[in-house]
């Protein structure tokens, strides 16, 4: 295609558009492969390796475009133009919008959308999926989107205050967390934390058997599910380990410090 359009026409510009990850844009500029590779998830375009086929002496331009430009944008031709394509037409026309940046009013640009929408149902046009790679996000990080994203873990596991010391290190073990908030009827009365209990019974062991009221901590604080992340963040920072996320005048979740700093490593 690129050798068809330089000789119909030595003026026209061919610019290709790789997927951040992709080794093609760095060795069209360096001629060198990079020393790691690096992941991506748009698919059918890109390439750890340089294809046979590629001929770089017609391509005047590589656009760099990201996995989240390039799934964004595919939405946004299908719900504002109707067209519904994929990954890889998505990653073209973010590129194309970049090139366009700097074309004047008489430039004229032809942008190929190289596959269909249909195959991706679950992953780009699936709200669940773009939420948990961190490619939908909303304007306002909010307690129930940090929620959303836990992985692993139920949004609540919670003991009463006649739970015994052995059934809450049982709990505590079976869901790999270090703190469980203490309910009465679903109203927060405490909390214990994991080295306390297990402090508690090596030094007495017929501690075991006993209530876990008789050596709970305050509870912990609460935020409600639709307040800003940084609400959080500022109890967190108090020293308190966990928030108790409420909706509804109910509790439903618990927030740790872990959680926070797993949502802003992804």
């Amino acid at each position: 295609m690129g050798r068809y359009l330089k000789e119909q026409n030595p003026d026209v510009k061919v610019i290709g558009i790789d997927p951040k990850g992709s080794i093609l844009r760095e060795y069209f500029y360096t001629k060198k492969y990079a020393p790691t590779f690096k992941t991506y998830k748009v698919e059918g375009i890109g390439q750890d390796y340089v294809p046979g086929v590629m001929q770089f002496q017609f391509v005047d331009e590589i656009v760099e475009v990201t996995d989240k430009e390039s799934f964004l944008m595919a939405r946004r031709l299908t719900r504002e133009e109707g067209i519904f394509v994929g990954g890889s037409a998505g990653t073209a026309m973010a590129g194309a919008l970049k090139v366009a940046e700097r074309l004047s009013e008489k430039d004229v640009m032809v942008v190929l959308l190289p596959d269909t929408g249909e195959r991706y149902l679950s992953k780009i046009y699936n709200d669940d999926w773009m939420k948990e790679n961190r490619f939908l996000i909303p304007e306002k990080i909010t307690v129930r989107y940090v929620m959303e994203g836990k992985k692993g873990v139920p949004s609540l596991v919670s003991i009463d205050p006649v739970t015994t010391v052995r059934k809450a290190l049982d709990l505590l073990s079976e869901h790999n967390v270090s703190q469980l908030p203490v309910l009465d009827r679903g109203r927060p009365v405490g909390s214990i934390d994991e080295s306390d209990l297990m402090g508690a019974v090596i030094d007495n062991p017929a501690l075991f058997d006993a209530p876990v009221s008789s050596m709970m901590k305050p509870s912990f604080p609460n935020v409600h599910i639709d307040d800003s992340i940084n609400q959080a963040i500022s109890e967190l920072s108090k020293r308190h380990p966990a928030v108790l996320v409420e909706e509804a005048g109910r509790i439903v979740g618990i927030i740790t410090r872990f959680d926070v700093i797993e949502y802003m490593s992804r």
